[in-house]
């Protein structure tokens, strides 16, 4: 008979592959979120990290392992394993410091290239530290591309040679940098938005799967010897909020959304508009729905109507505590049919306050337990 002192964890092997924008623009180092994930890996088990820096060209780094031993058996003191991961980590920095990304320009094409090199041998864990709104070369012109929507931009971008790249095997973990380097202008919440729809859009039009973008908010110097680019495009003000949100459908009788895709992306511009109010300012969900059945079965759906906005509201970033979402009994407002909309209105106080009312102009059967078409007062 076999014994054995103590049972020994099976080990999973992750190739995590980083692309690092190495332009004057963007920060220089390596993203937390990249920190985080090695040192995840090297819990793990067995693992590597392989690094390309882009600029006008993409150039090989290096690779690392992330397996830590001590006389041929894995490392089981956390402090120490993860000193030589960070050490490790560090090495592999300076390396992408070192490397030659050409003189003027981000490809974001080439970048976009080693993502799927890297998924030839099997599905790949992929990296793609970037900036997105730097000036780009052909064939993608970012400043040109970020006058219009995101999913118009991917699909002029799709008309190009991008379109024949296929990152069918990558899971993208798409990682926004902050703009930085002399005179560069902050970002914007419009510009954070637009970023992040269009690369998730580009990256799944290519077949990848796309992971929530990540905005990494470090400070640090830009690259050294990194690829020169023109001050970053800003997205212009068409990125406003609309004056109503038209995909806000809900079911007959229900709170369920028809699209709540749709609504999220209207909802994600709500929010862009609400970050440049004054702080403080309320935000008011009002429900509606039609005028048919009994007062408390029509109250009690536009309630819960408005409360299915208000969560969006939530999980896009607004504070709960500052949105009221209240009901219209069995009355729909009478200047617009579509079902949300959101508007400024005003205040008692200094503070600016934001409305967004929910309505559905018909419904078909009866609401609550009242007669289908009795109307309500």
């Amino acid at each position: 008979m076999l014994t054995r002192d103590h049972d020994v964890a099976p080990i999973s092997r992750t190739e995590l592959l980083w692309i690092a924008e190495k332009t004057d623009r963007v920060q220089g180092g390596i993203p937390q979120y990249v920190r985080d994930r090695v040192t995840e890996i090297a819990k793990a088990g067995d693992g590597g990290l392989e690094v390309y820096a882009v600029g006008r060209a993409a150039a090989p780094v290096g690779r690392i392992s992330l397996e830590v031993l001590r006389q041929g058996e894995r490392e089981r003191d956390v402090f120490l394993r993860d000193q030589e991961i960070g050490r490790r980590t560090s090495a592999l920095t300076k390396s992408v410091a070192a490397t030659p990304v050409g003189t003027a320009g981000f490809d974001l094409y080439a970048a976009l290239r080693v993502a799927e090199d890297g998924s030839r041998a099997g599905r790949r864990e992929v990296v793609l530290a970037t900036s997105v709104m730097s000036a780009s070369v052909v064939p993608l012109d970012l400043p040109r591309l970020t006058a219009t929507d995101p999913e118009k931009a991917v699909e002029e971008v799709m008309k190009t040679a991008i379109a024949k790249i296929d990152l069918s095997g990558v899971d993208l973990q798409p990682v926004l940098l902050n703009a930085t380097g002399p005179g560069q202008k902050p970002m914007s919440v419009a510009d954070d938005a637009w970023r992040e729809e269009f690369i998730t859009h580009l990256g799944k039009a290519l077949g990848a799967h796309v992971n929530q973008p990540i905005i990494d908010s470090t400070i640090a110097p830009p690259w050294p010897g990194s690829s020169a680019v023109v001050e970053f495009a800003t997205v212009k003000a068409r990125l406003t909020p609309p004056d109503r949100i038209d995909a806000g459908h809900f079911r007959p009788d229900e709170a369920t959304l028809l699209d709540r895709a749709a609504v999220q992306r209207s909802i994600k511009l709500i929010v862009a508009q609400y970050n440049q109010a004054p702080v403080g300012s309320l935000v008011h969900v009002t429900g509606f729905c039609a005028r048919f059945g009994t007062r408390e079965g029509a109250r009690e759906l536009a309630r819960r109507r408005a409360e299915v906005i208000a969560d969006l509201l939530v999980e896009a970033g607004l504070p709960q505590q500052l949105i009221r979402a209240t009901a219209s009994a069995g009355t729909v407002p009478r200047t617009w049919s579509n079902p949300s909309r959101i508007r400024r209105s005003g205040s008692s106080s200094s503070r600016s306050s934001y409305r967004a009312e929910g309505a559905r102009e018909h419904e078909s059967r009866p609401i609550g337990t009242g007669h289908p078409h009795e109307p309500l007062p």
